[in-house]
């Protein structure tokens, strides 16, 4: 009996297998490389995450998955706070049909585990880095910072 559930068990799995043709698979970019560079603080957007004038922010990216995130903060050009998260996972939204197609959303939580602190990037604003102190679900909503790939 056993080696009969077994015998239908891989049956199932082949058959699964052949079923899913290479043109039907969806291939998602590396979110880490995807979003890693340098942004630059726009003006009057708050809040920052960190107090200065103008912020640059970089995101590094260690791995397909995970990102380096470094924060330095400018007061009247001269850098007066820096902050460094390690190691931080990019985690990747689909969002389907915006503008007609589909499109990711990136999202970094700076304390993983908890939703206080998050840099995101949404589909709607290329090369915009956001920075909100919470993540309202399903959108992000409320103020947030805004920051220009350079």
């Amino acid at each position: 009996m056993l080696t009969k559930q077994i015998l239908f068990g891989s049956l199932v799995v082949l058959l699964a297998g052949l079923s899913c043709s290479r043109e039907n698979l969806l291939t998602l970019p590396a979110p880490a490389p995807a979003i890693a560079g340098t942004y630059v603080s726009l003006p009057g957007t708050l809040p920052l995450p960190a107090a200065g004038d103008s912020v640059t922010v970089t995101l590094t990216s260690v791995a397909s998955d995970t990102v380096d995130v470094f924060v330095q903060a400018m007061q009247q050009g001269q850098p007066v706070t820096t902050q460094r998260y390690r190691k931080l996972p990019v985690v990747q939204y689909i969002e389907g049909a915006v503008q007609g197609t589909n499109c990711i959303n990136y999202l970094i939580r700076l304390k993983p585990g908890t939703d206080s602190s998050v840099f995101y990037m949404t589909c709607r604003d290329i090369n915009v880095l956001q920075y909100t102190r919470s993540l309202e679900r399903p959108y992000y909503t409320g103020r947030a910072a805004r920051f220009r790939k350079l």
